[in-house]
């Protein structure tokens, strides 16, 4: 399981000790008008999540109420009452009783975004104590397995000034070209290349590209079902971006692969359960600017794609739950069509480990497709929602695999191209199936 949070959080863990989600903890903690707390655990078992943790009123010293939602839906709210005398210990006078926990129903297998906020008593403002990700993944069978349908593209921004007229800016036009597509298969990964926040400093570097979080709602009504952070944008505007926009994702329903709070959590796969299959989606970076856009231990960052025993160590993982495994990677040199034989050593490798299906992007152009083993590798699939810079990296595709109920597969390339800036459209908007 992982939490997400805002750098206050990250500075705040550090400044306190342990793990979990902070509120910002201030020096003075009289001095503020806001809860404080910590968001310490959440567990799934038996059809339900239990959470534990903290909050503290810093002015009263009384307990206070908290809420929980599960994939942003609140399912309970509780008073913080119980007995915590480590909270005495940081906090002397604020009293024992600060401790919180909550069990609330869980249903359908897959990934669950929890969430805990302080509601804090009248005057003050809430305070999110951080969010967590659970995975419910016991279950082995989901029901007779369907027909499956995922697809997959290239370079995706949301750069308002591509979609404004007088009207306003107008996300929807961002995927307009692909008409009912996303909306007709049954899982969409695309690699969404920017800080996905309005948060944080711009890192020096020839490129920095953020994305509105407002597109985030028009992307999901596309049919968009998964954004890999995984790429040589996500930190842009540093890690206070990168984490806030792992937020944003979450938050707007959008889930996220590729980054997180250290090297456990950006290796963390979502889990979904789609036509009576079990997928996890994980996505890595293979391309990154500066090392330490890498996730480590203790250190915020990206899931490696530099690091193949890194790479298979995770999908292994995903693959002891899932019947199938996706994964999204950023890699490859920029503006040639051919992949390299470092794409090839670790798309191997990943299907080597068990992936089913991968997604690769980045050199602006489209690569070769490779049945290899029991998956396929989809080099490059170019760019997307981009810019239109030339004919050649207008040229772009969205990347189809097709599973029928006993597991047979068709794969295939849907020619697309960008028209407009940010817009891409299909060449033939009739064809539907490889």
């Amino acid at each position: 399981m992982r939490w997400r949070g805002s750098l206050a959080v990250v500075l705040s863990l550090l400044i306190l000790g342990g793990s979990g989600g902070f509120a910002e903890a201030a020096e003075d903690p009289a001095a503020t008008s806001a809860p404080i707390g910590r968001f310490e655990v959440a567990e799934v078992a038996d059809g339900r999540i239990s959470v534990r943790g903290w909050a503290l009123d810093p002015q009263t010293k009384k307990p206070i109420r908290v809420r929980v939602t599960v994939d942003g839906k609140e399912r309970a709210t509780v008073l913080a009452k119980k007995r915590r005398p480590d909270v005495v210990r940081v906090y002397p006078g604020s009293g024992s009783r600060h401790g919180f926990s909550a069990s609330v129903p869980t249903r359908g297998w897959g990934t669950k975004y929890v969430c805990v906020t302080a509601l804090g008593v009248a005057g003050m403002v809430e305070a999110e104590l951080g969010c967590k990700l659970v995975h419910d993944i016991e279950r082995t069978s989901l029901g007779k397995k369907r027909r499956l349908v995922i697809q997959g593209t290239g370079d995706v921004r949301a750069d308002p000034w591509w979609y404004t007229s007088e009207a306003g800016v107008d996300y929807s036009q961002a995927f307009a070209g692909m008409g009912s597509l996303f909306n007709d298969d049954d899982l969409t990964v695309i690699n969404l290349e920017c800080a996905a926040s309005r948060r944080g400093r711009q890192v020096p570097k020839n490129f920095n590209f953020r994305c509105d979080p407002d597109a985030f709602g028009p992307f999901l009504e596309a049919g968009v079902d998964i954004a890999s952070q995984a790429n040589n944008h996500a930190l842009d505007y540093g890690v206070e971006g990168m984490l806030d926009g792992i937020d944003q994702l979450w938050s707007a329903g959008l889930p996220e692969v590729g980054a997180g709070v250290d090297a456990s959590d950006a290796n963390e796969a979502v889990y979904l359960a789609v036509n009576g299959w079990r997928v996890a989606v994980l996505g890595f970076a293979g391309l990154v600017e500066f090392d330490w856009w890498i996730a480590e231990p203790g250190r915020p960052g990206l899931a490696s794609g530099y690091s193949i025993p890194s790479m298979q160590e995770a999908i292994r993982k995903a693959d002891a739950h899932a019947d199938l495994v996706v994964v999204a990677v950023h890699w490859g040199r920029e503006s040639v069509t051919r992949h390299n034989q470092w794409q090839t050593d670790r798309g191997r490798a990943m299907i080597d480990a068990g992936a089913d299906i991968v997604f690769g992007h980045h050199p602006h152009r489209i690569q070769p497709v490779e049945e290899y083993g029991d998956g396929i590798i989809f080099y490059s699939l170019g760019n997307f929602v981009w810019p239109k810079l030339s004919a050649a990296s207008a040229d772009t595709a969205v990347g189809r695999v097709e599973i029928g109920a006993k597991g047979q597969r068709n794969w295939c390339l849907l020619d697309a191209t960008i028209t407009n800036h940010g817009k891409p459209t299909l060449d033939n908007p009739t064809r539907r199936s490889c």
